[in-house]
């Protein structure tokens, strides 16, 4: 049923995320964030682990990134197919881990942008350790672009003031369960919900 969603709104997406509604509500300043925090030159390759339809990663490609991105949904990556014609875009949902292809390829950054709020706490755990040793060794970082809070009683203020807009099936980060968990973390509040967090090759996993 999920999988159906995203390919019904793939239609949709970008007008919606234009809008900046909760749960995209500065969503620019969230496209600026990451472009300011991952230098690009034509040997930069980067991978977005939930591309959708290339939104996040389409500047860095228009700077000359080499860009690998994955997404479960066939429609959305067409939409990204369409902004950027020569990355590698892979069909693959990425619970299940990184595809047999790029299992020991290594990466300037790897970002994931508006995906992990859709596993639980330990999966996304799971997720963001098995990314951090594809990360190279000088300069590589992990980018989680997410709905996020730096505390519960934040969290809850959101779910109040957004209602019915709110999906109480997703998991949204909390800054401290993250950082009890990896070392360190640098973090960053976009806006009221959403946040980035930057996570360095040299992270340790508790």
């Amino acid at each position: 049923m999920e999988k159906e969603l995203f390919e019904n709104w793939s239609e949709e997406y970008d007008g919606q995320v234009e809008k900046e509604t909760f749960p995209f509500t500065g969503y620019e300043k969230i496209k600026a964030a990451i472009r300011s925090r991952i230098p690009v030159n034509h040997s930069t390759q980067i991978l977005d682990l939930g591309v959708g339809t290339g939104n996040l990663t389409k500047p860095l490609y228009d700077k000359g990134a080499q860009i690998y991105a994955l997404d479960f949904s066939e429609k959305m990556l067409e939409k990204a197919r369409e902004k950027m014609k020569s990355a590698l875009l892979i069909h693959h949902d990425i619970g299940k881990g990184l595809p047999e292809k790029l299992k020991r390829a290594k990466f300037d950054a790897i970002i994931a942008g508006f995906v992990l709020h859709h596993f639980n706490f330990e999966k996304k755990f799971q997720l963001i350790k098995e990314m951090i040793p594809h990360l190279k060794v000088e300069n590589g970082r992990l980018l989680i672009a997410d709905v996020s809070f730096q505390t519960r009683e934040a969290m809850n203020a959101c779910r109040k003031k957004y209602g019915q807009l709110w999906d109480e099936e997703e998991d949204y980060f909390i800054t401290t369960r993250l950082t009890k968990k990896i070392n360190p973390v640098k973090y960053t509040q976009i806006s009221e919900c959403c946040g980035i967090y930057e996570i360095l090759h040299e992270a340790k996993r508790k």
